[in-house]
């Protein structure tokens, strides 16, 4: 059905900021956005004497988009390129190793030494990776025309302009790591 018109004082300033002025809300749905996603992955496994074993692995990757999830809206429809930088899961580097080290001590042995204290094995996982990437957005609704009618949650969140090097005189303190003021 069609939509009721918007009523009252307001309707000019929500007009203003709609891209196809006079209409009600348009739901378009399309696959306008896209992705790109590049990987480097190295794995090496040494197998010693017995069951000790050393496994290494190693990704370089870069993940790249202009759409940051599903529910997302671009800032300006007109301009997707403008939307384009690292995808949230951008992990540019991982590193794992795996390893068991089968204990030589009382290995040999028979009895009751033998039976409790060999066969031990030492094992354990390393997992480095470097972190996410970091969007910054606005912590307050975009509601221009000021009607209530925007949810934040299904709308793009506001993202400041740079006017300034955010390191320049930055603390990097635990709180407070770069300048906000930029």
């Amino acid at each position: 059905g069609i939509s009721a018109p918007i009523t009252g004082g307001t309707t000019q300033l929500l007009n203003r900021v709609r891209p196809f002025l006079g209409y009600d809300a348009i739901n378009v749905f399309s696959s306008r956005f896209d992705s790109n996603y590049h990987a480097l992955q190295v794995t090496m496994q040494k197998h010693f004497t017995g069951s000790s074993l050393i496994s290494m692995n190693y990704t370089y990757s870069h993940g790249i988009t202009n759409a940051q999830n599903d529910f997302r809206t671009s800032q300006n429809t007109y301009d997707l390129a403008a939307e384009r930088g690292e995808s949230q899961f951008d992990r540019r580097q991982v590193f794992n190793v795996s390893y068991i080290y089968e204990l030589p001590f009382y290995k040999r042995q028979s009895g009751l030494t033998g039976h409790a204290f060999g066969g031990w094995e030492v094992s354990g996982i390393v997992h480095a990776y470097t972190g996410l990437p970091l969007t910054v957005t606005g912590g307050r609704a975009i509601d221009p025309a000021g009607l209530g009618l925007l949810d934040p949650n299904t709308f793009a969140g506001r993202r400041p302009d740079q006017v300034s090097n955010p390191n320049t005189g930055a603390p990097h303190t635990f709180t407070q790591w770069f300048n906000t003021a930029a």
